[in-house]
């Protein structure tokens, strides 16, 4: 898909701890991936900070944004951005609501494949689907104390 890796870029939340870790091919992903799908059933809220690294060709310096993500079942995702601008971003119901310091927007996410894709790749992270999609490709590795996702 031709907005699949920049979407992912765009939107993988960094949780990065303070130390380096070796990431290494999971032994067993199929095992590994119905593990994840039963403890996501289990989650009906999420609630965390941000941090959003994005690398364009165009810029010598990453740009980094900070905020706070919300989500809520069945698929309500909410993006507070808080630096180094004010961005809200909603998604539900097929909708998405744009708020900048200067106007808000709402449009049909149907409207637009970039949307559609970012919403399924942040639901689909945490209720399982995107390890069964068509649209990506999952790469899943581990070290002694966590697993990774890209």
């Amino acid at each position: 898909m031709k907005y699949a890796k920049p979407v992912l870029f765009l939107f993988f939340l960094s949780f990065h701890c303070a130390y380096p870790q070796s990431f290494a091919p999971v032994k067993d992903a199929v095992a590994l991936q119905k593990k994840i799908i039963e403890a996501s059933a289990k989650i009906f809220t999420i609630q965390c900070d941000f941090t959003q690294e994005k690398n364009m060709s165009m810029l010598k310096d990453k740009a980094v944004s900070k905020g706070k993500f919300y989500f809520s079942k069945p698929g309500k995702v909410r993006l507070d951005y808080q630096q180094p601008v004010k961005n809200l971003i909603v998604m539900n119901n097929g909708k998405i609501l744009m708020k900048d310091d200067k106007k808000m927007t709402q449009t049909d996410m149907h409207r637009s494949k970039m949307f559609q894709q970012l919403n399924n790749i942040i639901v689909g992270s945490i209720n399982g689907s995107l390890y069964s999609g068509k649209d990506f490709t999952v790469s899943l590795t581990e070290s002694n104390s966590a697993v990774k996702v890209e």
